[in-house]
């Protein structure tokens, strides 16, 4: 055999493993020795025994074996090793009175046989053999690999190209090169080089892409923005998956021209990218919601449909997107326009009217809209519109200018930040603190409770929770002051057996399960606080789910705690939920109290708040009880008790300061002494 048959032999086989398997001690020393020639691994086994260990072990991809040997036998041991990997090339050793085994080793499927006694030159011609199976075989799988490529490539899109690494054109199907403007004859030829032209917005996006693709091998999805020779812009839905060939890349280029179907938002935003001084109006449907719930969805898609030709009858110099579940944009250039900014704005409120004074077909019914608008000029118009109609909704108004809004978001974003820094920097340090507040029985003049007030202590001042607590309820943070406000209450509790205290509990207290989880665990381990405990229920957002929020309640009250709530009379207070709640105290809103003595509507109110409570067995608080006259108005109302500076600001309480503090606050209350702390309104937690 000449050298370069032995190359080629060694070409496939020298990145593989062999098995040698033969009992013959003499045979395998050399055979051994021609097999590293050809081989990367050579393992060594006297019997089918071992040899299916080392197989086990290494996985090689060659297996010679004799077919006679103790405790296992070769052909026993190549069955074995075929279920485990049935792609292994077997090669068997045989004298000629072995001839019966014939047929078995037929039916096992091995790949060559080689006659004892076994020699170099018999080998080799085995191998040659073996060799060109595993080259065969490769080259098919190879060819197979591509034509899966291809019908993968041609499955995922109706428009084909075959792009170069950096983005030139090798080829294409005719979708594409019709699309392109470009002749098929073209493509290919060392002299044409046609690239795709990306619009100079993505351009940079793309190349980047590509690079990506060059380096990672991977495949990337997504939407192509490029320009044909006839100057027409194209949205694509295109996927590049690159391909090897013959050591060379390329890119697949699958896609689908979704031009026309394209969402309107992404149009909008080009429109307005592309224009000097652009102006956008937001239009949203108000309430929609209802709609949805009562219509159909192609009844909706049709009103939708009406809606915009009903504006753009109204302002044909603009663009009207439809941006789908009842919003609308009008987008103008005011380079386009023979009027001002100004004036375009009134021909929004305008349209705004215009709307709302015709009824729209839904369906068999005539449906009178109201309608919120935001507008917005400038390259980021859009960004600001969507702000605008945010804080309409929040607003409850209709109309609104959003130019700037981000500009104060994002200040507003700055003072958030700031705010968690100094939370952050509070709860680290133990710069959390509690201050107390009294709340005095009318009659007897004396403390009954006091209600605990949180307070950061930052760089020597002393903050109020409106200017941290709702940044710090959207944040993990918040479940960490709710423990220390509870520890710092206990505190009190452990001075004096008499000392009762009240504690402020949101919503988000009960709802979020890991504070809620947090707060009954510190609840059931001090026990015997808790009939000296009352929770104030602060009533400041939508509760989410009522019947759960009135489960976690009950579990308050089984464990002897009573309930407040806290600012009746404003805000989400109401009769409804005080049944629901049946708390134990009523403290009436302040913004009530603080004007009981001039507003003969106020008085009328706490009045009437008073009455209800009295008539179903529920206790009543005044707050802001800020001088002697509201507090002599409050127990003329017969209101049981009353908090507010009049009697004490709030402020740090420690066991030796308790007597003196109920002392000073009996004097006042008797008018022994004159208050010091007149004016302003009590904290709240």
């Amino acid at each position: 055999m000449t050298m370069n048959k032995l190359q080629d032999i060694i070409e496939v086989t020298q990145n593989l493993d062999v098995l040698f398997v033969e009992d013959d001690e003499e045979t395998r020393k050399v055979i051994e020795h021609t097999l590293k020639i050809f081989f990367r691994n050579v393992y060594l086994a006297e019997d089918g025994e071992e040899g299916l260990h080392l197989f086990h072990l290494y996985s090689p991809k060659v297996v010679i074996t004799d077919i006679l040997m103790p405790r296992m036998g070769g052909l026993q041991m190549v069955k074995i090793i075929r279920e485990i990997d049935p792609s292994v090339k077997v090669i068997i050793m045989t004298a000629y009175d072995e001839s019966r085994y014939f047929m078995e080793a037929i039916e096992i499927g091995v790949d060559g046989f080689i006659l004892k006694p076994i020699d170099s030159q018999r080998l080799i011609v085995a191998l040659k053999k073996i060799a060109d199976q595993i080259k065969e075989e490769g080259r098919a799988q190879h060819y197979y690999n591509q034509l899966q490529q291809y019908k993968e490539a041609l499955e995922e899109g109706t428009i084909f190209g075959i792009l170069g690494p950096h983005g030139e054109i090798l080829d294409g199907n005719e979708q594409f090169c019709n699309l392109l403007g470009i002749k098929k004859e073209q493509l290919g030829k060392e002299d044409q080089n046609i690239q795709l032209y990306i619009h100079e917005e993505y351009r940079l996006q793309f190349m980047e892409i590509m690079k990506q693709i060059r380096i990672l091998k991977k495949s990337w999805k997504g939407v192509l923005k490029i320009e044909g020779k006839n100057g027409n812009t194209y949205y694509l839905r295109t996927t590049l998956k690159p391909v090897e060939e013959e050591g060379e890349l390329k890119v697949f280029s699958i896609s689908f021209d979704i031009t026309e179907i394209m969402k309107p938002r992404r149009l909008l935003i080009d429109f307005l990218r592309t224009k000097s001084r652009p102006v956008v109006a937001l239009i949203e449907i108000e309430n929609r919601e209802n709609l949805f719930n009562y219509f159909l969805e192609e009844m909706i898609n049709k009103l939708g449909e009406k809606l915009t030709k009903f504006i753009q009858s109204k302002i044909p110099e603009g663009r009207v997107f439809n941006l789908d579940n009842l919003q609308f944009a009008v987008a103008v250039s005011l380079d386009e326009i023979p009027y001002s900014q100004r004036e375009l704005v009134e021909r929004f409120k305008k349209l705004q009217q215009q709307i709302e004074q015709v009824s729209f077909p839904v369906g068999e019914v005539e449906y009178r809209l109201n309608t919120l608008f935001s507008v917005a000029g400038g390259k980021r118009g859009f960004d600001n519109a969507r702000i605008g109609l945010s804080r309409l909704r929040q607003e409850k108004r209709k109309f609104i200018i959003a130019t700037g809004l981000i500009e104060e978001e994002q200040k507003k974003a700055q003072r958030t930040l700031k705010i968690l820094e100094i939370l952050k920097e509070a709860i680290e340090h133990n710069q959390v603190l509690c201050f107390y507040q009294p709340i005095v029985d009318n009659r007897s003049g004396k403390i009954v409770r006091y209600e605990v007030l949180v307070r950061i202590r930052h760089r020597g001042e002393i903050l109020s929770p409106f200017m941290f607590l709702e940044v710090a309820r959207n944040t993990s943070y918040y479940a960490k002051i709710t423990p220390i406000v509870l520890q710092e209450g206990f505190k009190l509790l452990q001075c004096n057996s008499d000392v009762k205290i009240n504690i402020n509990l949101s919503a988000v207290d009960l709802e979020q399960e890991v504070i809620r989880k947090q707060l009954f665990q510190i609840l059931e381990k001090h026990q015997e606080f808790l009939p000296r405990i009352t929770f104030e229920l602060v009533e400041d957002e939508e509760i989410k789910d009522q019947k759960l929020f009135l489960k976690h309640l009950n579990q308050l009250k089984e464990l002897g705690i009573q309930l407040a709530i806290d600012d009746f009379g404003s805000g989400y207070s109401n009769f409804k939920r005080l049944l629901e709640y049946r708390p134990d105290y009523l403290k009436i809103d302040g913004s009530l109290i603080k004007n009981i003595t001039t507003d003969p509507l106020s008085r009328s109110m706490v009045k009437s708040i008073v009455n209800f409570a009295q008539d179903v067995g529920i206790k009543t608080v005044a707050e802001f009880v800020e001088n002697r006259e509201i507090f002599e108005m409050v127990r003329e109302l017969g209101i049981d008790y009353s908090q507010g500076y009049y009697f004490q600001r709030p402020e740090p309480l420690h066991c030796k300061d308790l007597k003196e503090m109920e002392e000073y606050v009996f004097s006042i209350s008797n008018g022994e002494i004159e208050s010091g702390t007149t004016g302003g309104s009590e904290g709240t937690n």
